[in-house]
This record gives C-alpha cells, sequence and structure tokens, in this order.
C-alpha cells in the first residue's frame, strides 16, 4: 500500500509532499505530530533484499555518528505495510553537484574550506570504523541553516559504506563494485583489494581537482576511463597545469590525495583536515552563493538521485581488474559509461571556454562539433550553387556559340578555348580550393591541455586563468 499525503508513519510522522522518488522509494517531507520537528522521511517500497539492506547499514552508519558534517538518523523502523523507512533531518540548500554545475569553478580559499568539512566528516567516520566508499559532489549537501553565516556540509548516503571491523560487505564479496567511477579509487575496482580510509581520501581529492578547476582529472567512458585510473603509467595532472593563482601548498595536497599507490597517499583524514586549514576561510561554515536555489532535498537516497543524474552502480567479476585487460572491462564493466553525474566538458581547442573564472556563471555551451557541422553544410552549399552557376552558364555558352558556328560555317575559336578552359578551371579549384574548403585553422592556445590517447596533456609551460 503506498503512502500519501497526511498519512501517518510509525504513529508519529505525518507526510506532507513529496520531495523525491524513484526505484528505491520515495523521499517525504514530514513533521513529527508530538514535537512538530519539520522532518525527511524515506520509505523503501521495493521488496528487494539489496535495497533493504543499504537502508540498514545507512540506518546503523549514521546512527552511531553524531557529527555536524555528517548527515543524521533520527529514527529507523518497518511500517505496518512492511515497508523500511528512515527519518532525518529536512536539509535546505544544495548539492556540491548543482553549485558545481552553475559556477564550474569555485575560489581556491572556499575549496579549501569544503575540503576541510568535508575531511572533518570523514575523520568522525573513519574514527568509527565506517569508510564511505561513495564520496562525490551529489553525496555533499551544503545545508543552509536559519540565521547561519554560511553553509554547513553535510556528507550523505552512507548507502554502501563499508564497516571496516565488521563483515565484509556483501556487495563486495559477490563480486559487485558499487560506486560512481569518476571519483572510485583504483582499488576499488580491484575486488581483491582491501578497502580502507585512504579510498575515501582519494575520491576527496578528485573533488578538490574538479572545484579548482572545472574538470575532473580522469575522462573518458567505459574501458578508457577505468584504465585511466588503474594505469601507473598514465600521469595524473596537476591542478597548476590547469589554472593559475591556486597556491603550491593547495597543488601539492591534491597530488598527494591522487596517488595510485596508497602508502604515498595523504594516509588519514585528520592529516588532511590540518593540512588543507592554512588555505580556507576561519571558521566553521562555507560561503553561501546567492545565485543558488533554496530548496528541500535529501540527497541521501540513491536512486533518487539516478533519476536525476544518471548514476548507476557498475558489476564486475570477482578476479581483479587488470590494466591491460581491455576486453574483460568490457564484458565486467557494461554499465561504467552511464556512472557518470555530469556531462564531461570538451577536452582541447575550446577547453578555455571550460575554465571559466571563479565566481563566473556558466553560460550554455556549443559543443565544437555542431560549429564545424555548421561549416561544412554552409561551404557545401556555396560551392553546389557555384558549380550548377557554372554550368548553367557553360550551357548556355555553348549553345550560343554553337548556333553561330552552324550560321557562319566557321568553327568558332571562342568554343574552342571554353572547352580547353573547364578542365583548367577544374584542375585549379582542385589545387587552390576555396576559404570554405579548407579544414577549421588549428588554435593558437599554447596552454591549453588536450586530450591524447585519453590521457590530459599540457601545450605550455603556463596555466589558463
Amino acid at each position: 500500500m503506498s503512502k500519501h499525503a497526511s498519512s501517518l508513519v510509525d504513529n508519529k510522522y505525518r507526510l506532507k509532499y513529496r520531495i523525491g522518488q524513484g526505484a528505491m522509494g520515495v523521499v517525504w517531507s514530514a513533521v513529527n505530530v508530538h514535537t512538530s520537528r519539520q522532518v525527511a522521511v524515506k520509505l523503501i517500497s521495493s521488496a528487494r533484499d539489496d535495497l533493504q539492506e543499504r537502508l540498514i547499514r545507512e540506518a546503523r552508519a549514521c546512527g552511531q555518528l553524531s557529527h555536524r558534517n555528517i548527515i543524521e538518523v533520527l529514527d529507523a523502523g518497518v511500517t505496518e505495510q512492511g515497508e523500511p523507512f528512515l527519518v532525518m533531518p529536512l536539509l535546505v540548500g544544495e548539492t556540491l553537484a548543482d553549485l558545481v554545475e552553475r559556477r564550474r569553478r569555485l575560489e581556491h580559499s572556499t575549496v579549501a574550506q569544503i575540503g576541510r568539512e568535508i575531511a572533518r566528516g570523514l575523520k568522525a567516520a573513519h574514527a568509527a570504523g565506517i569508510v564511505h566508499r561513495d564520496l562525490k559532489p551529489s553525496n555533499i549537501f551544503l545545508h543552509q541553516e536559519p540565521f547561519a553565516e554560511g553553509a554547513v556540509v553535510k556528507v550523505v548516503d552512507f548507502g554502501i559504506c563499508k564497516k571496516l571491523n565488521g563483515d565484509e560487505a556483501k556487495l563486495t564479496t559477490t563480486g559487485k563494485v558499487v560506486g560512481s567511477p569518476y571519483y572510485m579509487s583504483p582499488e576499488q575496482f580491484n575486488t581483491r583489494l582491501p578497502i580502507d580510509p585512504r579510498t575515501d581520501i582519494w575520491s576527496l581529492g578528485v573533488i578538490l581537482f574538479e572545484l579548482l578547476t572545472g574538470v575532473r582529472p580522469f575522462q573518458g567512458d567505459r574501458v578508457k576511463l577505468i584504465l585511466s585510473i588503474l594505469d601507473e603509467r598514465e600521469e595524473i595532472p596537476l591542478v597548476s597545469q590547469l589554472v593559475r593563482g591556486v597556491p603550491p601548498g593547495l597543488v601539492d595536497i591534491v597530488s598527494r590525495c591522487l596517488q595510485r599507490d596508497r602508502e604515498k597517499r595523504i594516509g588519514t583524514a585528520a592529516e588532511l583536515v590540518e593540512l588543507l586549514r592554512p588555505f580556507g576561510s576561519p571558521g566553521d561554515y562555507v560561503r553561501i552563493y546567492s545565485d543558488g536555489p533554496k530548496r528541500e532535498m535529501l540527497p541521501s537516497d540513491r536512486e533518487i538521485e539516478q533519476t536525476r543524474s544518471g548514476a548507476v552502480p557498475i558489476e564486475t567479476s570477482s578476479a581483479a581488474v587488470a590494466p591491460a585487460e581491455a576486453s574483460t572491462l568490457e564484458a565486467c564493466v557494461p554499465n561504467a559509461a552511464t556512472a557518470t553525474t555530469e556531462p564531461l566538458p570538451h577536452i582541447g581547442r575550446d577547453y578555455e571556454k571550460n575554465i571559466t573564472p571563479p565566481g563566473q556563471r556558466r553560460g550554455v555551451e556549443r559543443p565544437p562539433e555542431l560549429g564545424i557541422m555548421l561549416l561544412v553544410m554552409v561551404a557545401g552549399l556555396a560551392l553546389t550553387v557555384f558549380c550548377g552557376a557554372l554550368a548553367l552558364f557553360a550551357v548556355r555558352y555553348v549553345t550560343r556559340e554553337h548556333s553561330m558556328m552552324l550560321i557562319n560555317g566557321l568553327p568558332s575559336l571562342s568554343l574552342v578555348a571554353a572547352a580547353a578552359a573547364v578542365p583548367e578551371l577544374e584542375k585549379a579549384q582542385h589545387l587552390n580550393p576555396t576559404q570554405a574548403d579548407l579544414p577549421p585553422p588549428e588554435s593558437d592556445f599554447s596552454v591549453a591541455p588536450k586530450m591524447v590517447d585519453g590521457r590530459l596533456t599540457h601545450g605550455g609551460s603556463g596555466g589558463i586563468q
């Protein structure tokens, strides 16, 4: 039996309206009839055991955590109809994914502040033996508390978290690797390697890189993306290769988070908190951007987020994923291409447009392929009209000269010259094409990074402001 507005859950939570809905269930805005507190109620309508297991996992993880930077679980249970539910605070604001989509890049001090608050939440989770395993911008919420001077960073969605001192998660032992590939660490693709807190450090490094540059450090889809993450010969780009003005110390922190060798990675979230402290703003709040939406949302439901972003779990075999096994990856990771939350930015000639100055709104960008297609179409149309006009002129000219030749009984020198000129004209057109026939000129953005064989390369010594 599906719930509707005004329904009562567990005899205390009055449902008001739906916040979101997906394959996993529904999230409602509700009120506790005994305390009048506004809350969010997540109802799992699916009978799938794995979805109910995730809800239980999230309830247990968040229930034992009490930290300002982690979403809180207020209550949990099962309805009279057998539907598991969670009760959480009603968050107001936007996700980090929304902010990145709107503004593309943020000031480095704001990035450091956001990173520090995320690391604080991870520090508390790791201390409790919990690894998030799915850290990404859509799982970071910027909550606007009433009368607060800024936003509070909340880490949400612990549905696929791992308890380090407990049994191995079933999602891993059954050969499934669940997460969002753009933000997954190398060890997450190898089910033979144990997962530890350094997995979350890697994911946070990807987030910091994206906030500072406007692009992710690893590009591509399907096999190319995963190979670029796993291949140790693949050079991981530096923030300073893409943008200017970022303090070298902050560039180094991001680079240390993105070390494929976990032993070389920043070891703990506590260490990362202290490393980011000098680069962030003072205080515990993050700047609120006035151009952003202010809406109620509970972004901790992966299935509901999937309906908006297209993110899905990916399944692999239980064997380790080796960089050289491209054919195996193709078969083992059929959904990797769809496990993205945002469209990939264009890399190459239009890269400078993607490195938007911090604070500047993103405009509607037209893919460069569209402009090239329009240019080719216009050039082809112009060439067709020109050839048609030339052919019509030649026919009329030949007909007139032929008539004069019949009248005068003499061969026409003009006709002979015209006939000889036609192949020369065609030869000249072939050797000297019009400007429309020429390929578009190469950009002289010597500092723009390019995609070569799935790798970000940099054409100059400087960056792009």
